[in-house]
């Protein structure tokens, strides 16, 4: 999931935004090391003061601020980095499949599309291809599972009307299969 779909608040806890979006050990690591040393601190500082001289204090303290301004830095690189090579990837897919559907070349372009929606699920743009050449190819069962899977999305709400617009379509051409065989009748 792109940087711009995590809330910015996530970015705020080391490791946070990789525990999220795909559970990696790592993140668990800068995580779990942050809140333990924040429990240190708290523990030093306002629960038992009396317990731990002042050098501990600050070591922990010290401790935690480093492992949480690294640990931020390093949570955001991280998904900067994940955002500009998944977008140089997934930059050529669509194009490619938009114009192999554009020459009509509709199993090369679902050829791309598939591709593209394995690597990020959540294109709502590429799900929209999909759909769209689906119905072409009278392909209607499928169009409405992936239009139902694409409705799920999260990112999906922006995409409200058009969603809407896309089952209109699919019933329409759906009526007009009906019609046409019962004319061939």
């Amino acid at each position: 999931m792109s940087k711009s779909r995590i809330p910015f608040s996530t970015y705020l806890w080391p490791g946070l935004p990789q525990l999220t979006q795909r559970g990696t050990w790592t993140a668990l690591f800068w995580a779990l090391t942050t809140a333990f040393l924040a429990d240190g601190v708290i523990i030093t500082r306002f629960i038992w003061p009396e317990t731990f001289n002042l050098f501990w204090d600050n070591v922990i303290l010290g401790a935690f601020t480093g492992v949480y301004v690294v640990g931020c830095i390093v949570s955001y690189q991280i998904e900067k980095a994940r955002d500009a090579s998944q977008n140089s990837s997934n930059a050529d897919l669509f194009p490619d499949a938009q114009k192999r559907y554009l020459e009509g070349k509709y199993f090369e372009a679902e050829q791309a599309l598939d591709k593209l929606l394995n690597k990020t699920p959540e294109d709502i743009a590429a799900r929209m291809l999909l759909i769209d050449l689906l119905v072409v190819n009278r392909r209607l069962e499928e169009a409405l599972t992936v239009l139902q899977q694409t409705i799920e999305f999260s990112e999906a709400q922006p995409w409200k009307w058009e969603l809407i617009a896309a089952n209109e379509h699919i019933k329409q051409v759906k009526q007009e299969i009906l019609e046409e065989e019962n004319q061939g009748e």
